[in-house]
């Protein structure tokens, strides 16, 4: 590696060592204040870099960049299955570029309603002894989902009858009939998991819990491994156990997790591939509770604070954290306070029930959190490349600009409320500086193109932009 690539990577890394000081923790053969970057921490070097700015309290997010580089416009984050098991979101609008620096906020162009696929039975035969392509599989999830809980269960069961039957007859034409043995068989004791909902939403931030017993029916034993699909920033959907053998008379049960973290129609499907006997169909298909959180600027009631316009919520925090001692608490906005208090403080916002709490870092770190969760981050409406091109306070105020509302107008907003925690900074301890770099990751992610090295640059520059500005948004405001 050059030293100037080395040094770039130094420095980047032990300015946000300050301000993070969880990263050696997180990755302990990385020294405190000195990082020797030979070549067995690369690879730790890349991880850092794959979340936003580093910022280790980032949750990783999702692309929405689709494919055929189409980016695409949202309402509602609908999850389907996309190619190869992983699960994408699914929208009601998109529009067509091959250049992923014409990114834009998403706005509706046009509400489509999803495309209703028919339901062809000897598609599913194929798909339950896994004889379709991804695409053909993918066309055979969305239609299941489509079905009725009675005619999928109809449909699924009748399909799992005539793979039993068929796994039978093979065995009959085996030659030699004296080595005959009972085909392997298993069965699902559910193929619909609800969670126990009861045809209720959803709630936000709960951990939700279904069980699936998998028996082994006929034969000795069977080995099933889940395809849950990659993670996403929306919900997260995890297994007691992912990959087990079941035998005959010991069936095994799977505790199957799911905690929603925003407004959702959650429509997903899970697949079971049983090794030599065949691919079992788990469903998903209901709406969260409504949320202030992840969704649309556009589905948020709005209040007028200080002549910009921004979602109520913002300023339901905002007034807490000023009429509370917010603007006085040391680290404030570094410090992401109480997980359980957080969680909890999040879920009275959504319902709007909140009154207060103990930790006033809790709603502070939630402001980082609304921003962090937009649909599209506040800063990914403008070109990647523009930042890179910058470094006046000017130039970057020009580019402020250039932002198309609402993000305009929001990030005037937020630079309003870092300007007033600023000014008692010899109280909080937060200066313009501070304040711009633990805020700065919640506002931008890198492409999934970039490298890890040009990510480290990349973050850098941004932290720079938010630095710029928020020092002319003071000045002005004098």
């Amino acid at each position: 590696m050059s030293n100037s690539i080395e040094d770039l990577l130094k420095f980047s890394l032990e300015e946000l060592l300050d301000q993070f000081p969880d990263i050696p923790t997180i990755f302990p053969d990385i020294p405190s204040k000195n990082f020797p970057l030979v070549e067995r921490h690369i690879s730790k070097l890349e991880s850092i870099a794959s979340s936003p700015f580093l910022d280790v309290n980032n949750d990783r997010s999702f692309s929405d960049i689709g494919q055929n580089n189409q980016h695409y416009t949202r309402r509602m984050t609908v999850v389907k299955e996309g190619e190869n098991g992983d699960f994408i979101p699914d929208y009601t609008g998109y529009e067509e570029s091959n250049d992923h620096s014409r990114l834009r906020s998403p706005t509706i162009i046009e509400e489509v309603p999803p495309p209703v696929i028919p339901f062809d039975f000897s598609t599913l035969l194929k798909g339950v002894r896994k004889q379709l392509s991804p695409q053909e599989q993918q066309t055979l999830n969305a239609s299941l989902l489509d079905l009725s809980t009675p005619e999928l269960l109809s449909n699924l069961t009748k399909a799992y009858s005539m793979l039993e039957s068929s796994a039978q007859v093979e065995v009959k034409k085996k030659k030699f009939s004296m080595f005959l043995s009972q085909p392997t068989f298993v069965t699902l004791s559910k193929y619909v998991l609800d969670f126990n909902l009861k045809g209720e939403p959803a709630p936000l931030n709960r951990n939700l819990v279904d069980r699936l017993m998998i028996t082994c029916k006929s034969g000795t034993k069977a080995q099933f491994h889940f395809l849950p699909g990659k993670p996403l920033k929306t919900h997260t959907l995890t297994f007691s156990v992912t990959s087990s053998v079941v035998k005959k008379k010991n069936p095994v049960f799977v505790d199957i997790n799911l905690i929603i973290k925003t407004t959702l129609l959650l429509r997903q499907v899970i697949c079971v591939d049983v090794e030599g006997v065949g691919r079992y169909f788990l469903i998903i298909n209901f709406e969260s509770e409504k949320s202030l959180f992840g969704v649309d600027f556009s589905e948020l009631p709005l209040t007028n604070d200080n002549g910009l316009t921004v979602p109520t919520v913002l300023v339901t925090m905002k007034k807490y954290l000023y009429e509370n001692g917010g603007l006085e608490q040391e680290g404030v906005f570094r410090l992401a306070g109480d997980e359980k208090e957080t969680i909890g403080v999040k879920e009275q916002l959504n319902t709007e029930t909140f009154t207060g709490c103990s930790d006033i870092n809790c709603v502070a770190n939630l402001i980082k959190v609304w921003f962090r969760e937009m649909p599209q981050q506040l800063l990914n409406q403008l070109p990647s490349s523009s930042f890179l091109s910058i470094e006046a306070e000017d130039d970057c105020v020009q580019l402020l600009e250039t932002l198309k509302e609402p993000n305009k107008t929001l990030l005037l907003w937020l630079l309003d409320l870092l300007a007033d925690f600023a000014a008692k900074e010899s109280i909080n301890k937060m200066t313009p500086r501070n304040l711009a770099i633990v805020v700065a990751p919640n506002l931008f992610t890198t492409p999934p193109e970039v490298s890890p090295v040009d990510s480290l640059m990349l973050s850098q520059k941004v932290v720079n932009f938010v630095i710029k500005v928020l020092e002319h948004r003071i000045r002005s405001r004098e």
